[in-house]
């Protein structure tokens, strides 16, 4: 694999098998990134294996897919047992070498995560749309991309309300409306949970937003 972004020890990390929790896309493409790294895993999904806390007691990290909110039994397990938790995005960019652009909104992402894909391909630089679109994160990191290839990524609030470790170059708001209100209550915590993408920016990454995003911001 190339060199890693992983701001944990990897031995430590590694010290005992992985958990994934959901064997949907996301979960699948974890899967491959750690068949890829020769981690040792084990799959758990509400449809077939169930993750209880003497399973998170034999693992030390948890890979959970964007479809489990935070407050998940299987989640508290985790956090009783003092496993660390990462969404897929976020364990899949400890392992992405190249830049990053997120891109984020309430519509318009996949048009625009296309959009921007071809024109880095057609500006001569290599490009790929994951998240949301194309591949997962995880799967295309476990490729062994180059590390001038930039991952365009599309994300929803599911997967950037428990960021920990991404740091995209750039972040690209589209636009804000009500939506996804059974998952984050209110507005206020959609609006948060989308904005926990804007802290994950370094100093000196670029923000771009549209107009509802600001107007949104002085409102809420």
């Amino acid at each position: 694999m190339n060199e890693t972004r992983c701001v944990f020890d990897p031995g430590t990390l590694r010290r005992k098998p992985a958990a994934i929790l959901g064997a949907g896309v996301s979960g699948d493409g974890a899967g491959t990134l750690l068949r890829a790294l020769e981690w040792e895993y084990d799959t758990y999904d509400e449809r077939g294996r169930a993750f209880g806390l003497a399973e998170a007691q034999a693992c030390s990290v948890v890979v959970v897919s964007p479809g489990f909110e935070v407050d998940h039994p299987w989640l508290v397990h985790a956090r009783i047992a003092g496993v660390e938790i990462f969404g897929e995005v976020d364990f899949a960019s400890m392992f992405w070498p190249g830049p990053v652009v997120a891109v984020t909104g309430t519509n318009g992402k996949t048009t625009l995560v296309r959009f921007i894909e071809r024109l880095l391909r057609e500006a001569g630089r290599p490009a790929r749309a994951l998240g949301n679109v194309g591949d997962s994160f995880a799967a295309a990191a476990a490729e062994k991309p180059r590390s001038d290839e930039t991952a365009v990524l599309e994300l929803s609030s599911f997967q950037t309300e428990t960021l920990r470790l991404l740091r995209p170059e750039v972040v690209v708001w589209t636009n804000f409306a009500e939506d996804h209100i059974d998952r984050h209550r209110n507005l206020t915590d959609y609006f948060r949970a989308k904005g926990r993408l804007v802290e994950a920016l370094p100093e000196g990454g670029t923000f771009l937003a549209g107009a509802s995003v600001v107007e949104s911001a002085e409102a809420l």
